[in-house]
């Protein structure tokens, strides 16, 4: 095709259509196709990803490489705050860095791969006559919840001569107590012990208080940091990186006795856990040694005011027992992360090709690097939390929840149901807090303190509702015995009660447009701070059915009510003087997209509460309350009918009901395909796919919007572009969809853990990184048919 200087692709409908091959052509193609990706590796040679995955098991201990080369830059938590890891090998004498950048390793390896997988990042490093394979390894394998709890990584090196000769070789690994600090100024602590075949060395903070600080960019400040290696074949010591890093350097040793000078702050003198092996290899032989990092956080997190431990401790008694089993079950631990790996980069090749499989790797880690496995103490139940990385903090947010949700179903599905419980919960009233509004929660507090009031919600009523309920429907429809046993009908008031909030506008009459404001105002204000606050204090007031917020100065906010009073258009708010009204309109409501405040009526969020609607309906027929269902039936019906007559406009729905000229990504369509179901004719799906290929593609994919296009930006976002391309049942076009979200990681020049908030034209970086929302990258994934319809493990 075409290309403008820009790079962008030139395109059109009537080129596209023509492409399309005969039916049985295209299969054959595609079935040569796959056959020959498969030949060449489900991975891309030589992707460059933003950020590589080192030790990421939870929002904690989650430790990327922002840089080409592992020894060009100190490893970081997610946030970009340095969490320091130093590594060389000592060959015949000679040493090389290969990873850090600390300067008592001047000379450095040769970097000649680096491949990320979905649980295993894998380095290879020639380092003169022998070559260094290192792996790290987080064994997060979701259908073994057990396992997936367990708060470790493996680091492997695994060295082989290349010249047909035999070396002497030692290798050093240190981290710094910046793993066990939020700033480095605080005091840490160290000791030794062993288990086992195992010795380690532990290192934590002197004060060891529990949950503070909470926040988005923020480290842990409590529980342990653990190195362990065996006793036969290794040395750990905890010294001054100086120290350490010199000795080697110099000899190939670390020190024997510990640094006696403790507790002190981690940058006084930067103590450091340190390992080293020494060792013989053969002409023709290799090498492997290892160490188990592991994070005993004591307790993860606080739910009002009760701390619950992590679920990994219903297990193991103590770190020693987790580190023991660790050690005993080494090699079927890795065994099966290199058989899942197999199976999930399979799959995803054959379904979407190697850019697809490539993205779907480096979003496996990310996705449940978000996540934690607790034990909830006071139901003696299972229950699965995530943090907002990066865009609050955060805790359980269900429009970040819903995003990432296609990885968990198709990965499983009970992983799905166990992260709906704490928001059944709270909704349901049974924390300390009291909830009482009609729709659902937008999140519970910020990571990891559950502690949130309904009043400082970030109100989402549509978004939160629909979000939750698509989810039980989905479950339901899957398997209603297996997923849904925990939540219905235990919660079965609490659902219901989301699904009446987003019919409660049925037959109701339409929100006031501008010309009737100032008509039916009461007389008496009260006091807000902006349009929002005014709106949230509506929201969260059962007797408030509309409001309006004065913007000449004054922070007067209208409730309506029975007194009448006139005040000057030009004094309220611009726009609509807005009642709580639901569906078809949802009105001024914030959708997932808050960064682009309220967009009223908008479309992609009605099309979401109108299909879990029409989804109610099956729902209740599969919990064998048919009476019920055909109301929703009705219901959803009326609905959709109105969305399609209002947001319609020439070949492509619109961003609001009210706003010609304008698109959006209508990602929210995808869950009917989740679902399958046809609330709209799946001919809306394909031309919208179709529509914003052919009429705003740039190098990097859509922008989300007409109004994020009209910005210098372009921005969109990767996990609803990834959602817009499964609206078409054409792998050809979605594979565009692919290659673009492939082409923004590979080429972006922002170093992160991939963003999901970019510029479609350079990509740059918007906003966002290390979050789990690009789970939903999976979503391809849920519409296959046959095997690749769920994740074949074990």
């Amino acid at each position: 095709m075409a290309r403008h200087a820009s790079g962008m692709q030139t395109k059109s409908s009537a080129s596209l259509s023509k492409a399309q091959p005969p039916k049985m052509n295209k299969r054959l193609a595609l079935l040569a196709l796959t056959l020959a990706l498969v030949a060449a590796g489900p991975l891309v040679d030589g992707f460059r990803p933003p950020a590589v995955p080192l030790i990421v098991f939870d929002p904690y201990m989650n430790i990327w490489s922002t840089s080409d080369k592992l020894y060009d830059s100190w490893p970081n938590i997610w946030y970009g705050q340095t969490k320091g890891m130093s590594g060389a090998i000592r060959v015949d004498g000679r040493t090389y860095r290969f990873m850090g950048s600390s300067p008592d390793f001047p000379n450095t390896a040769e970097q000649t791969s680096v491949k990320v997988q979905p649980t295993t990042t894998i380095y290879t490093f020639n380092a003169g006559p022998v070559e260094l394979t290192l792996k790290f390894i987080s064994p997060t394998i979701p259908t073994d919840l057990e396992l997936l709890a367990q708060p470790i990584t493996y680091i492997t090196f695994r060295v082989k001569s290349t010249d047909g000769h035999s070396h002497q070789v030692e290798i050093y690994y240190d981290q710094s107590g910046e793993f066990v600090t939020h700033k480095p100024d605080v005091d840490i602590t160290w000791d030794r012990g062993n288990v086992g075949s195992l010795i380690y060395a532990r290192m934590g903070t002197q004060a060891q208080t529990l949950f503070k600080p909470v926040g988005d960019a923020v480290g842990i400040n409590w529980g342990h940091a653990y190195v362990a290696v065996p006793s036969s074949d290794a040395r750990v010591s905890v010294n001054s990186d100086a120290t350490s890093r010199q000795s080697f350097a110099q000899s190939g040793t670390i020190p024997k006795e510990d640094d006696g000078r403790k507790p002190r702050r981690a940058n006084d003198q930067w103590p450091v856990i340190a390992a080293r092996w020494s060792f013989n290899v053969g002409a023709a032989d290799s090498t492997t040694k290892y160490l188990i990092f592991a994070y005993d956080d004591v307790f993860s997190l606080s739910w009002f005011s009760t701390p619950f431990p992590a679920y990994w401790k219903k297990s193991f008694n103590s770190t020693d027992a987790l580190l023991n089993n660790a050690q005993k079950q080494m090699n079927n631990y890795i065994s099966q992360t290199e058989r899942l790996d197999k199976v999930v980069m399979s799959q995803t090749l054959s379904a979407g090709g190697s850019q697809y499989s490539t993205i779907a790797s480096l979003a496996w880690r990310q996705t449940f690097g978000a996540t934690k496995l607790v034990w909830n103490t006071q139901k003696e139940e299972l229950w699965y939390f995530l943090k907002e990385i990066s865009s609050n903090g955060d805790f359980n947010t269900v429009d970040v929840l819903f995003p990432a949700i296609p990885l968990l179903l198709w990965a499983n599905p009970n992983l799905a149901e166990l992260i709906l419980l704490p928001h059944l919960s709270y909704a349901a009233n049974e924390a300390p807090i009291r909830y009482g509004l009609e729709w659902a929660p937008h999140q519970l507090g910020v990571y990891p303190v559950a502690d949130v009031t309904p009043q400082a919600q970030e109100q989402m009523p549509v978004e939160e509702s629909g979000d939750l309920l698509l989810i039980i429907e989905w479950l339901a429809k899957t398997n209603a015995t297996e997923y849904t046993s925990r939540i219905y009908p235990r919660y079965k008031d609490t659902i219901d009660q989301w699904a009446n909030y987003l019919i409660s506008g049925y037959n109701s009459p339409q929100n006031q447009g501008p010309s009737e404001e100032g008509s039916d105002l009461p007389g008496d204000a009260g006091q807000a701070s902006s349009t929002e606050d005014c709106r949230n204090q509506c929201l969260n007031n059962p007797n408030c059915a509309a409001w309006g917020f004065d913007t000449c100065g004054s922070g007067k906010c209208w409730f309506k009510g029975t007194n009448t009073a006139t005040t000057p258009n030009n004094c309220r708010t611009s726009g609509y003087f807005e009642g709580k009204l639901v569906l078809p309109d949802p009105g001024y409501q914030l959708c997932t997209d808050d960064f682009l405040g309220p967009i009223p009526h908008n479309v992609n969020l009605a099309s979401k509460g109108i299909i879990a609607v029409d989804a109610y309906a099956d729902f209740l027929i599969a919990m064998n309350r048919k009476d019920e269902a055909q109301n929703f039936k009705t219901v959803a019906k009326s609905f959709a009918d109105h969305w399609v007559s209002q947001g319609f406009e020439k070949d492509h729905y619109k961003l609001q009901y009210d706003l010609p000229d304008s698109y959006s990504l209508q990602y929210n369509l995808v869950f009917q395909k989740f679902l399958k179901i046809e609330t709209f004719d799946k001919t809306i799906l394909e031309n919208e796919a179709k529509y914003y290929f052919n009429h705003h593609w740039n190098r990097y994919g859509a922008p989300l919007s007409s109004q994020t296009e009209a910005q210098p930006e372009h921005f969109t976002k990767l996990d609803w572009l990834a959602w817009s391309g499964t609206l078409t049942s054409d792998a050809t076009l979605a594979a565009h969809y692919w290659e673009a979200i492939y082409l923004f990681a590979h080429e972006t020049p922002s170093r992160v853990p991939l963003s999901d908030w970019y510029r479609t034209h350079d990509a740059r970086q918007q906003g966002f990184q290390a979050r789990p929302v690009v789970g939903g990258f999976y979503a391809w994934m849920l519409v296959q048919e046959g095997a690749n319809a769920k994740l074949q493990f074990p």
